[in-house]
């Protein structure tokens, strides 16, 4: 209020909000932009829910979960089997057998990748989240081929 009587000063914040308006409404045109801050491991679903007005919290999240099913559903990968789990078990002591056991009870009961993901708590990574997620998957030879090409 500072500058409330300051005209010229209150029409150029009134445009500003006006252009950040405009733009933030072309959001829902597009579930990419929420897609890309709720699939980064440091904000989830739970930045939206902090940041974003409840009525654009419950459709921003069901676009990016059927952008995700429709992702799923169009481009399964193959599920790749880690190098430790290719080593016959005979080789394996009982600790590595205990882990390698563990891991198979692992998965949530939901087995719904999207929920599990979104149900865990952001955490700071120390890499991009395309990296991340790559990682994840265990795709290591697009992000080689990535860090050669400088992307």
């Amino acid at each position: 209020v500072e500058y409330g009587s300051d005209k010229e000063f209150c029409v150029q914040i009134k445009n500003g909000w006006e252009n950040f308006d405009r733009y933030y409404s072309k959001t829902d045109d597009s579930p990419l932009y929420a897609a890309a801050l709720i699939l980064h491991p440091a904000r989830r679903t739970k930045y939206v829910q902090a940041n974003w007005k409840k009525k654009w919290q419950r459709v921003a999240c069901q676009k990016v979960e059927k952008l995700w099913e429709e992702y799923r559903e169009k481009n399964s990968l193959p599920t790749i089997t880690p190098a430790y789990e290719k080593t016959a078990s005979q080789n394996l002591d009982d600790v590595d057998r205990i882990a390698q056991d563990l891991g198979k009870f692992a998965r949530p009961v939901s087995q719904n990748e999207y929920e599990d993901y979104n149900t865990e708590s952001p955490y700071e990574i120390r890499t991009t989240a395309l990296k991340w997620w790559l990682l994840l998957k265990g795709i290591d030879g697009v992000i080689l081929s990535m860090e050669q090409s400088g992307d």
